[in-house]
């Protein structure tokens, strides 16, 4: 599924949600332990009961925009061309949303190389057996950290290995995508390799995922005119929020990072 598919999706409009949010995640505060267990290392299922004084996983959650533009030769306009730039942004949306959780929007702590986000080393794809365990490792923290099932993220170039290795099926006709734990597995084309941007995680783990929108911004729709070359560019406007707390993702692989000597 698609990560617009899996999360809870909220379409608003503007108002004091756009300003960010500072967010206290239940998902990472709470613990579970077995009473009179011995050894009593053995009594944490999940969290650590010596460690309830710690503060629950406080994080941001920024807004950010997505524009679109297009620039037209004057002669060549159509009167629909705002429209259909308008729903081209709709209709994208998900590359845009999906990309975020990779690369850091302002102030941000929802994105994958935040230092709440835990991680297992990422074996390669050559490999598809030692790449699987990998992932079984990435899930196991994941339930050492936080409460609610997780969602799977795949990258779409790990895919096709992961299914090799038998940890994901994939339905031919619907395209939807399980773990043979039976999490939602999020196949996005926002988790693609990004120019300038290293150690992209093939998959990671999330706690549930809610996104806010705004329409698209029809009052942000402008004409820049460019009198010499005889175009004019056409940008349109949206405002979106991602929100999962970063002490419940855990990632296979490094954090991303921006490749030295990009700007």
């Amino acid at each position: 599924m698609k990560l617009l598919d899996a999360a809870e999706v909220n379409t608003r409009a503007p108002g004091n949600w756009e300003r960010g949010e500072d967010v206290d995640a239940r998902e990472c505060g709470t613990t579970i332990w077995l009473e009179h267990c011995d050894p009593a290392a053995g009594g944490n299922v999940i969290g650590d009961r010596d460690d309830l004084a710690q503060e629950v996983c406080p994080y941001y959650a920024e807004t950010f925009g997505i524009s679109a533009s297009i620039t037209r030769n004057s002669r060549m306009m159509n009167e629909d061309d705002a429209s259909w730039l308008e729903r081209v942004l709709k209709e994208n949306s998900e590359i845009a949303v999906a990309r975020s959780l990779l690369v850091r929007q302002g102030a941000s702590d929802v994105w994958l190389g935040h230092e709440d986000v835990g991680s297992v080393a990422n074996p390669g794809l050559g490999d598809p057996v030692a790449f699987g365990d990998a992932v079984n490792a990435a899930r196991k923290l994941y339930f050492q950290r936080a409460v609610p099932p997780p969602l799977m993220h795949v990258a779409p170039g790990a895919a096709t290995r992961l299914k090799s290795a038998g940890v994901i099926d994939v339905d031919p006709k619907s395209g939807e995508a399980y773990s043979i734990w039976g999490d939602p597995v999020v196949i996005s084309e926002g988790y693609y390799d990004v120019d300038g941007l290293s150690n992209v995680p093939p998959v990671f783990f999330t706690a549930p995922i809610t996104i806010t929108m705004s329409a698209v911004n029809q009052e942000d729709t402008t004409w820049e005119a460019r009198n010499r070359t005889n175009q004019h560019m056409l940008q349109v406007t949206r405002l979106a929020r991602v929100e999962t707390p970063p002490c419940a993702m855990v990632r296979v692989g490094a954090a991303p990072s921006v490749t030295p000597g990009t700007p």
